[in-house]
């Protein structure tokens, strides 16, 4: 069996249920089930995806990974997950024990939001950066020495500072100071109040402290967003507060 439907008659999953299973690669959660236990889907090397039914009150999945119907919690990512990036979403508080054993990952972006990292909440069989604060930084030093295959903390870029804006004639001059961990800039502007914003450059050098948009109209506000990223194997993780300006 590779895909696997737990009977809608089933209220509870129990402690490792499915821990070490090789053969199934993905499971659907009825409306039925109000508790899953500790290691249910541990070492569950060739899971792809979890399915919960939107009916269930205690559950979701979110592109095939497993929380807590609040999505406060990551209970399980799939192991064999294709994903090499992983962006935590920000609506997350906890990840949980054991919850990410990845065969495929290179980079897990975990936002500020996250506040506790469980016992061998992460890890991976291969070299592994994780993207965050100060408490993803000393989860990796606290873990690394037990990862199978290598775990390595990478600081989240900064947000420009003293960013400043010029008008002339039919252009603006953003100016600002550089960004810490910068690899580069991505530039929005709106002329609507932010209704609809429009990436007008991608400056791809983290030393870069300015930037010249032509073509405008005169006479008329526009708004600007600054914001910093920084290349991690490949991926672009953002900077949480992108800076913004007006100018007219």
């Amino acid at each position: 069996i590779t895909a696997f439907k737990v009977p809608s008659t089933v209220t509870k999953i129990a402690e490792a249920a499915f821990e070490g299973n090789l053969d199934i690669e993905s499971i659907t959660i009825p409306s039925s089930v109000t508790k899953i236990g500790d290691y249910a889907f541990y070492e569950m090397f060739g899971m792809k995806k979890f399915v919960v039914s939107s009916s269930n009150k205690n559950y979701c999945a979110q592109s095939g990974v497993l929380f807590t119907k609040s999505k406060k919690t990551l209970l399980s990512y799939p192991c064999d997950k294709s994903s090499k990036y992983y962006e935590v979403p920000y609506t997350t508080k906890t990840i949980d024990d054991e919850a990410i054993f990845s065969f495929n990952m290179k980079v897990i972006d975990i936002p500020s939001a996250v506040t506790k990292i469980g016992d061998f909440a992460i890890d991976y069989m291969g070299s592994l950066s994780l993207v965050g604060n100060s408490r993803v930084k000393s989860y990796v030093s606290a873990n690394k020495k037990y990862s199978e295959g290598g775990m390595t903390y990478v600081a989240r870029p900064g947000a420009v500072s003293k960013l400043k804006a010029k008008p002339s004639k039919k252009k603006v001059k953003l100016t600002w100071k550089k960004a810490s961990n910068a690899s580069g800039y991505i530039i929005y502007r709106t002329s609507n109040n932010g209704k609809t914003w429009k990436k007008v450059k991608t400056i791809k050098k983290g030393s870069a402290t300015s930037y010249t948009n032509s073509g405008l109209k005169k006479g008329k506000r526009y708004y600007y967003i600054v914001e910093t990223y920084r290349t991690v194997k490949g991926y672009k993780v953002y900077c949480t507060t992108p800076k913004i300006i007006g100018v007219k």
